[in-house]
């Protein structure tokens, strides 16, 4: 938590430097050091106090997911780029698709016009890596598995340094519901 703490510089003749001098004396008075900790913004002194921390474990995982999830989101971005670069170098050529949607064809028929002819199953992309729009679903399925790819270190810190049982055993029941929706066994189906 931070507390504003405010004054005001009558004069500050002499420049930056004087009215820095200025500042850093009016926080000196009101007992705020003025170090990186500190910040001083427009003729006010901020003073860092003492509040709840974030958890080491939980930092590593907002970290990862964080990065992870822009990661995903820019691949995401050009993977469209590649689709629609060479349509025919996709498992399911989005010119057809696209087609076939507007002519209010069912999933089954869609499918029809793909590689294989037929809906390949899940985790297609894997069969067809030199395919575009198998780096599309690639990026998809690392976006939507980012809690899973953020837990199991923040796990394994939490077992390891900060001793946190109940944490540990929640995060790895979350991480195992995870890890069986991605393979598959557990599903939402209608």
């Amino acid at each position: 938590m931070c507390r504003w703490r405010t004054f005001s510089i009558r004069s500050a003749s002499g420049g930056a430097d004087n009215a820095k001098r200025i500042i850093d004396q009016n926080c000196a008075q009101m007992g705020v050091s003025n170090t990186p900790w500190y910040s001083v913004w427009g003729g006010s002194c901020l003073e860092k106090q003492t509040g709840v921390s974030i958890p080491k474990s939980q930092q590593i995982f907002g970290g990862i997911v964080y990065w992870v999830t822009i990661t995903s989101a820019v691949g995401a971005l050009f993977a469209p780029v590649l689709i629609l670069a060479n349509p025919s170098n996709n498992v399911l050529n989005p010119n057809i698709v696209f087609m076939a949607i507007f002519e209010g064809q069912s999933p089954a028929e869609i499918w029809g016009y793909s590689v294989a002819g037929t809906f390949p199953g899940g985790h297609f992309y894997l069969n067809h890596m030199a395919q575009a729009d198998s780096w599309a679903m690639i990026f998809i399925v690392i976006g939507c598995a980012f809690g899973l790819i953020g837990l199991i270190p923040a796990i394994i810190y939490q077992v390891a340094k900060e001793k946190d049982w109940f944490c540990a055993a929640l995060g790895t029941v979350i991480a195992v519901l995870i890890f069986l929706s991605i393979i598959g066994i557990l599903s939402i189906e209608g």
